[in-house]
């Protein structure tokens, strides 16, 4: 009954403007924008196209009037292609939601977009706090994890190693992950030896990797991501500071990495996330269909797609109409659904605060299969994960104070 009535209500609702009543109403329409051929393309990419998909037919199975429409672009990580793509998909496609947005800078540029247009964006694999925070928008979702969260775990899991080298991408992306985990760094009595910066698609991390070896280093803390990681840490195998008790402590790291590098060299590390497939029963459902669709597990991120398209068709559903402001205030009012019985909130300042977990990648040993990466250490609740509202800098979680 109650599905009946949100897809009545969502077909009414579209209908509206619509000049023929017996016409079929108009689709929602939902564009996922991301890395697609890049260097972080295995975290999100044609994945998190599929997981889109995935949060769609679920949706239109259970809500038969409901008509949604997907279309997906490559941004090549380039704020101005990027932006002309979702100003297409705005002004001559009617698109009206945006999603994914890797990259801080496109992410921040989308939102933007999406708030002069009165389009919602969802930035589910961007990292920067700006999206909540000084650049937040009334129609802007900020999904993913930000270095605040991924930052806690790893360092208090790594809290008796006391100095601290940072390898870090020359993006802002990079220098967030830098500044906060500096800030994790010291909140548990270590210090920082050294730091160094390096372009994206860096080709040699051997310098820096002896830079820190020469400087003292306990924990090379690395504040990049895809292949920059990747060669990070086959790097720091390659040049002996693993052998030589020097622990890596990747900052953004997703299972993906983790296939592309190996267990004999990642076995050990500690990273943090809101999801993992094989977490529980729950989590286990979305990662098996997933699987029978890619022959791959997902990523954190292309699970925060099909969570994040599914709460924003719920909204859709439930407000009647695609008016970004009217949906909004149903995202905000509906409990989030992620995996099982776990739950999310989305914030007035566009955060969503969920659960988090600190995992511990597992020795080739401890593995029983192919996709048996993780083991969980530790556990976050969603008010410990996340910056305090009362800590943004947004007009809106001001004005709720």
């Amino acid at each position: 009954m109650i599905r009946t009535m949100l897809a009545a209500a969502l077909a009414m609702g579209l209908a509206a403007t619509a000049p023929d009543a017996r016409a079929q109403p108009p689709a929602v329409k939902i564009g996922i924008l991301n890395d697609q051929t890049g260097v972080y393309s295995d975290h999100s990419g044609l994945g998190s196209v599929v997981a889109a998909q995935m949060a769609i037919d679920e949706f239109v199975k259970a809500n038969p009037g409901a008509r949604v429409e997907l279309l997906s672009a490559d941004h090549l990580n380039k704020p101005d292609v990027a932006t002309s793509i979702a100003r297409k998909w705005i002004d001559q496609d009617g698109v009206h939601l945006i999603a994914d947005l890797q990259n801080s800078a496109i992410s921040l540029a989308v939102q933007h977009l999406g708030n002069q247009t009165k389009r919602i964006t969802i930035a589910t694999s961007s990292v920067t706090p700006d999206l909540y925070g000084k650049a937040c928008s009334p129609t802007g979702i900020h999904w993913a994890m930000d270095p605040f969260a991924l930052a806690i775990g790893p360092t208090r899991a790594l809290a008796d190693k006391k100095k601290w080298f940072f390898l870090t991408v020359d993006l802002s992306g990079g220098h967030l992950f830098e500044e906060q985990g500096v800030a994790a760094v010291k909140a548990v009595g270590g210090e920082v030896v050294g730091r160094a910066r390096h372009p994206l698609g860096s080709a040699d991390m051997s310098s820096y990797l002896l830079n820190a070896q020469s400087l003292g280093a306990q924990v090379v803390g690395l504040a990049n991501a895809g292949q920059d990681a990747i060669k990070s840490i086959k790097g720091a195998n390659e040049f002996g500071l693993t052998a030589g008790g020097i622990k890596v402590a990747p900052l953004l790291f997703h299972d993906s990495d983790i296939k592309a590098v190996g267990l004999d060299q990642t076995g050990g590390m500690v990273i943090g996330t809101n999801y993992y497939w094989d977490l529980d029963e729950g989590s286990r459902v979305f990662g098996r269909a997933f699987f029978e669709r890619t022959k791959k597990m997902p990523t954190d991120y292309q699970f925060n797609i099909y969570a994040s398209v599914r709460h924003y068709l719920k909204g859709v559903a439930a407000a009647g109409t695609v008016d970004a402001d009217k949906v909004m205030a149903k995202m905000r009012e509906l409990p989030i659904e992620l995996f099982g019985d776990k739950r999310g909130a989305l914030r007035p300042d566009g955060r969503v605060v969920y659960d988090t977990y600190v995992m511990q990648v597992k020795t080739p040993a401890e593995s029983k299969g192919e996709w048996d990466l993780l083991k969980q250490i530790g556990h976050l609740p969603a008010d410990k994960a996340f910056r305090p509202a009362s800590e943004t800098e947004c007009p809106a979680a001001k004005a709720a104070r």
